[in-house]
């Protein structure tokens, strides 16, 4: 049997630090390597609810940003539940 331990690694591409949009939609975009071929991807914006984005080793998101700093967090989850 094959135990699967190994961890993906997730990069959030855009946005990129401290990065500034005058728009109040944008779209977050990252990718997930893994040696699983499959998983999903949460991500949080504000301290919202956690959603799913679209994709998985090439994934996006919709923000609906506020006027101000806004705060985005990610991670992804394989099919064997390691994050």
């Amino acid at each position: 049997t094959f135990a699967d331990v190994a961890k993906p690694t997730l990069t959030i591409t855009a946005p990129t630090l401290n990065q500034r949009w005058s728009n109040s939609v944008f779209t977050a975009t990252g990718k997930v390597t893994d040696n699983n071929p499959s998983g999903s991807v949460w991500y949080q914006l504000n301290g919202g609810t956690w959603t799913n984005a679209n994709g998985w080793s090439n994934w996006n998101a919709t923000l609906n940003l506020t006027p101000g700093t806004n705060n985005l967090k990610a991670y992804a989850l394989d099919a064997a539940s390691n994050r």
